[in-house]
């Protein structure tokens, strides 16, 4: 988040800790929302483009891959990327 932040863009992370979303904050200055990516809704969040880093799956059941894979890209406005 920090590179791109220090690139002009505009961020919003994603943590299901709340000590790291704190500390993405305060390195980031960047909004940083406190929740699961498996339970989080996404709809209507309206971001340009989406990065989702895969090391964050080691922490999620392999059955649950899908469900992920549908539910965040309705982040998206609807001439976003994925």
């Amino acid at each position: 988040m920090l590179w791109l932040a220090n690139r002009g863009f505009s961020c919003t992370g994603l943590d299901s800790s709340p000590a790291l979303a704190e500390l993405a904050r305060q390195h980031t200055g960047q909004s940083v929302i406190e929740a699961d990516f498996v339970s989080f809704d996404f709809q209507g969040m309206d971001m340009d483009a989406l990065l989702f880093l895969v090391g964050a799956l080691v922490h999620v059941p392999h059955e649950r891959f899908q469900l992920i894979f549908l539910r965040i890209p309705r982040a998206l406005k609807p001439q976003g990327h994925p």
